[in-house]
This record gives structure tokens, sequence and C-alpha cells, in this order.
């Protein structure tokens, strides 16, 4: 989960395993420094047009781990939660 300004809350096991590092290197990071860009900047703009109109994205991406310096695909779910 990420805050309003892209900065992460909360992370579940499985992603830090499959990006290489501890919740405690992860939480208060803006999600940036932590996955590695991989996406085009039509699809950046993709994803924010329709998290905009639909609260949600879904594709397609890759992340890269840093303890094993690989990129692992992933299909990813991105949704907005708006609670005040």
């Amino acid at each position: 989960m990420l805050d309003n300004c892209g900065h992460i809350e909360m992370v579940n096991r499985a992603f830090c395993r499959l990006i290489g590092l501890k919740r405690a290197n992860v939480n208060g990071k803006y999600y940036r420094s932590v996955l590695t860009e991989t996406d085009s900047l039509p699809m950046k703009k993709e994803i924010l047009m329709a998290l905009s109109l639909h609260q949600q994205w879904q594709g397609e991406c890759a992340i890269y781990n840093q303890q094993r310096q690989v990129f692992i695909p992933l299909q990813l779910k991105v949704s907005q939660i708006i609670d005040r």
C-alpha cells in the first residue's frame, strides 16, 4: 500500500521475497526507489489515466530482485483506495 505521495506504507511477505528486500528496508520509502523502472512513459500514463478514471489498472510489468539480480515478470493489479 502506498500513501497519496507514493511512499510505501505496507507490503506483504510475498512482495518482499519477490524484490529481495526486508520490510524494514521498504516501508517509508518512495516506491520508485524500491522498484526498478521497467515500464515506458506511455505505460505510466496509461496507469495514471486508468487510476483516475476507474480507480484501478491491470497489466504486465517486471520488477528487479536485488539479491538475485534478476528481473521477475508480474501480472500486476493496482487499485486506488479512497479513504478519508
